[in-house]
């Protein structure tokens, strides 16, 4: 595909794109056309210029995770040291929501203590459920139905997994659960 400039600067060149043309056939009727500079002769180029694309779509979330979810916007620290030091660690923050999002997808089976404390899920476990907590952790799957109930979380039949909102609002009711639940 040729781009040319517009009237008013003819004097600038063409610009040369490809065109890929990505449909999903099976279950949705997800369609993106992408355009790159990225060369597509081969197959393997094509599945490059695709996974490129995936990974901009996560990288999408990572920061809207940080713009919405931690409000980084809003940072009225004095002092630029300070404002790095807020950013770091909201960005780790930030990647765990979009960690948990993931793994919640991907292996449910995995046993939550893999990636909460014993005083977070047993906090959660005994506010939501009402009930002492099992001696052994359940599952991931199992234990992101009852965290994220906190944050508002339906889990109708046939709606999606929670995603990187619900987990945020769900982590923030559970650091304060979990303070409450350790001794002092």
């Amino acid at each position: 595909m040729t781009v040319k400039p517009p009237h008013a600067r003819s004097r600038l060149p063409q610009v040369n794109y490809n065109v890929v043309l990505v449909e999903e056939v099976a279950g949705t009727e997800v369609c993106w056309l992408l355009i790159t500079s990225l060369p597509i002769d081969t197959p393997t180029q094509i599945e490059q210029v695709i996974s490129y694309y995936v990974a901009r779509w996560q990288i999408a979330v990572y920061f809207h995770v940080l713009k919405s979810g931690c409000n980084v916007e809003e940072i009225q620290l004095e002092a630029m040291h300070r404002v790095k030091s807020c950013l770091a660690f909201y960005k780790i923050i930030a990647w765990r929501i979009l960690y948990l999002t993931h793994l919640n997808r991907v292996c449910p089976t995995l046993p939550c203590d893999a990636a909460f404390d014993e005083a977070e899920w047993q906090a959660v476990w005994q506010v939501v459920k009402q009930q002492a907590p099992p001696k052994r952790a359940p599952s991931l799957g199992v234990f992101m139905k009852l965290l994220t109930e906190l944050g508002g979380y339906n889990n109708r039949p046939g709606e999606p997994p929670p995603g990187p909102r619900v987990i945020w609002v769900s982590l923030r009711r559970m650091l304060d659960i979990t303070l409450a639940w350790q001794p002092f």
